[in-house]
This record gives structure tokens, sequence and C-alpha cells, in this order.
């Protein structure tokens, strides 16, 4: 619904149902919405196949990506769509905002994009830059001319891979408003703890030659293993990743 009531004119919405066993399929056939293109997975693929389809799906100069259990706020779309007509950054390939968090418990959080440009360094040095996402409107034709899409292989810290690869051929920008709801659940959501350990492995083995090449980003890909390990109670394996993390260290 807060796609449907975006203040922008000429918006096509893709709902991708990724083998979902709820009642979306007849949710949407109620709806009875000509802008709105539904496509089902007949089995469960995973987050980043499930945007891929929708990717490949679209057919506007821009794509925005939304997970069933946020919101935008009416003005997200027209929001980016002038700051990418306005921003003095070029090329510009992507358009990020602010966002409210809100927890379970009712606790309400805003947070606000900080950094701008050519960002890769920064995604590289694990900093919090406002780029999840139900944040970002991304430049179709950055993702046409350069084949970029969400890694199926990745089951978590799949928008930092997807990110940083559109990080190598635009700049990003922002617009500094809370334009996403974002609702933190307790437990299962999109991500846990042991597909982040796996994926942080994955990772690290992608872009080996990358992270080797700047050692303070080096030391805190592994400083944020460590973290994860230990959330997950991977304690042995936790100061492992600090262990390598100090090796790294300039």
């Amino acid at each position: 619904e807060s796609v449907r009531k975006q203040t922008y004119p000429n918006i096509e919405i893709i709902v991708v149902d990724d083998g979902s066993t709820d009642d979306t399929a007849s949710v949407i056939e109620r709806l009875a919405d000509p802008s709105l293109t539904f496509i089902r997975h007949e089995r469960n693929l995973g987050a980043a196949a499930a945007r891929n389809t929708g990717i490949e799906a679209a057919r506007g100069r821009y794509i925005a990506f939304l997970d069933s259990d946020d919101e935008w706020l009416p003005d997200r779309i027209v929001a980016a769509i002038r700051r990418f007509q306005t921003s003095e950054l070029t090329p510009l390939g992507v358009v990020s905002c602010g966002n409210i968090g809100v927890r379970a418990n009712g606790l309400t959080t805003i947070t606000i994009p900080r950094r701008r440009g050519w960002i890769a360094n920064d995604l590289l040095l694990q900093k919090q830059i406002g780029v999840s996402n139900q944040l970002l409107v991304v430049d179709a034709r950055l993702l046409r001319e350069h084949g970029i899409r969400y890694d199926p292989l990745l089951k978590a810290r799949e928008e930092w891979d997807f990110v940083l690869r559109l990080t190598r051929h635009a700049q990003f920008d922002f617009v500094p408003e809370p334009l996403v709801i974002i609702h933190h659940h307790q437990g299962e959501r999109l991500w846990n703890e042991s597909k982040a350990l796996a994926a942080g492995e994955y990772l690290h083995e992608k872009y080996a030659a990358e992270l080797e090449g700047f050692p303070r980003a080096h030391s805190r890909f592994h400083l944020r293993n460590a973290l994860t390990c230990l959330s997950a109670g991977e304690w042995r394996r936790g100061r492992r990743e600090v262990a390598e993390a100090i090796r790294a260290m300039p």
C-alpha cells in the first residue's frame, strides 16, 4: 500500500513472491491494479534471486527496492528523482535516503546517510553509510550496462556485495530525510547469524585481492566477522577472526 500511495505519478510495481505459503497471490488479485505485475517463484530461491527477478522484469529508468515488512513514506520516490535531476555528482548512479527504524519494543530511531560521491572505501571499511536495499533508488542503466545483479549464492550481506559493485561505476548521493520505515523484528527475518557467518567466508574469498590491497579494510572485515561470530556464540571462531584482524592491521 505504501508504494501505491507514492506522489510520483508514473510507477511500475513488481511484486515477487519467493515461494511463500501465505495468501500473497489472492491479495494481489483482489487489488486489481493495472500498474502491478505479480511474479511467483514456485520454490523459495532467496532474497537475492527474488530481487534479480524484479530487476529483470522492470522496464523503468529507475529501480527501487522494498522488503515486504517495510514501508515508504509518500514522497520517497519523487524526492529521489528530484535528487537525480539536481545533484552535481557525475556520473550519479544511486540515490539513497534516511530511514525510521521501528523495533519490536516500540523504540524508534532516525538515521540519515553521511557519505556521498565515490563511497567504495567507506563500504570496504564497514562504515554504516545508509545503503540498505530499502533505501536505494538505482539508475537502471547502470545495472543493464554492467550486468550488475545480486549474487544468488549469498544468503546474507548480499546488499553489501551488490552496492560495492555499483560503486565501481558511479557515484552515490542521498536525500537527507527519513523516507523509509524499516521494521526490525526479533528472530528470523531475511538475515540471521548463521547465514552471515557463511556470507563472511564467501565474501572474504570473493574480494580477497581487494581486501589484501587495503589493509585497514581487511582488518575491519575480520572484525565484523568476529562480531558476528560472538553474536552467534561461536567464541573460538570469533577469536580467530580477531587474530586475523590484528594480523591484517597496517
